[in-house]
């Protein structure tokens, strides 16, 4: 019996119709049924090919259609690892706005942190204000006045992320954040204690040098259980 090449038409029918039912497969399917529906297309492209060469002695391109197919799980692979990557870059940039990076890392690997609800923890929770603030404010010019609110919540936020706070708020000249939630953190007293401390050391450095006039600021902490968590919608915590 002699071997037969199928014609152009009837191989790049061939292609196209295998083509257009892998790329149906990557779009509807995710994951491990994705993979399983993959493979599953491959052995019928290779069985039916077989077939028609065992009983029709007709050669119809092997090769093309599984290279077609490896491309497709290699894009769909490529595409998955870069939106995740993006997602991923996304959340650090929100949550290290109020969150010490390294915290941030701890949240991306524990994904399930981000849901509505709370839980009961032992916490620190540290609250600040700038005694006589309305007096000064009222003979600032407000763009004098942001400028040194900025330069102080810097300062004090700074210290916040560098002891492993959470910056829960600011309200005004106003500061309020946790030690010990979203994430444990043992020593959560001792580093709210520390945070305290060294921000009245920076505030007056920074008077000192004339960065901003001599403030005083008042610190008040808290530890005890709270329940400690996200609220709010689901579309907004």
């Amino acid at each position: 019996r002699f071997l037969n090449e199928a014609a152009p038409p009837g191989n790049m029918l061939w292609l196209l119709s295998f083509s257009l039912i892998a790329v149906a497969l990557f779009h509807l399917l995710e994951g491990r049924r994705l993979i399983i529906a993959g493979l599953s297309l491959l052995l019928l492209h290779t069985f039916l090919n077989l077939l028609a060469f065992s009983l029709l002695g007709l050669m119809v391109h092997l090769v093309a259609p599984t290279l077609c197919l490896l491309v497709l799980f290699v894009y769909k692979g490529l595409s998955g690892y870069l939106k995740e990557n993006g997602e991923k870059r996304r959340v650090r940039a929100a949550f290290s706005l109020y969150l010490n990076p390294g915290l941030v890392d701890q949240v991306i690997r524990h994904p399930e942190l981000l849901r509505l609800g709370g839980e009961k923890k032992e916490v620190t929770v540290f609250f600040s204000d700038i005694e006589g603030f309305t007096a000064l404010s009222e003979g600032l010019d407000p763009g004098d006045l942001v400028t040194l609110l900025n330069r102080y919540l810097t300062a004090v936020t700074d210290i916040i992320l560098e002891e492993q706070g959470m910056l829960d708020k600011y309200e005004g000249d106003a500061v309020m954040a946790v030690f010990g939630a979203p994430l444990e953190l043992a020593n959560h007293a001792e580093r709210a204690c520390r945070a305290a401390v060294r921000i009245q050391e920076r505030l007056a450095l920074m008077a000192e040098a004339g960065e901003c006039p001599r403030l005083r600021t008042r610190i008040g902490l808290n530890s005890g259980t709270v329940v400690a968590g996200n609220m709010g919608s689901s579309q907004r915590f």
